[in-house]
């Protein structure tokens, strides 16, 4: 089973490469990889500062979406509402926003 998963996708650089080049393999594996280190950074966001926090959140997760930002061009809307999903959950937990505060993203 392992090696059919390898004929069906290959990883480049730490990006995944799928058979339709619609990057849903590597789009699963990196909001899965953010949602951990969010998940991290929220457990010990209560001991540092704002500008801390801040500087952490954009090491681990914005330097990673920063560096595959090319290769998401024209993807599908659904990806992109994932993306930006990461992005929300990231700047709430760093602003220390409640989920429930409804905010409406800078045009």
């Amino acid at each position: 089973m392992l090696t059919r998963y390898y004929s069906l996708c290959s990883q480049l650089c730490g990006f995944i490469f799928d058979e339709h080049i619609a990057f849903f393999d590597q789009i699963h594996a990196f909001c899965k990889s953010c949602y951990y280190h969010i998940r991290e950074l929220h457990r010990i966001r209560p001991y540092f500062y704002f500008k801390t926090a801040s500087t952490i959140a954009t090491s681990i997760v914005y330097s990673k979406l920063d560096y595959f930002n090319s290769l998401y061009y024209n993807i599908p809307q659904s990806k992109i509402k994932r993306l930006q999903n990461i992005q929300n959950h990231l700047a709430r937990i760093v602003t220390k926003t409640p989920k429930s505060y409804n905010a409406t993203p800078c045009s």
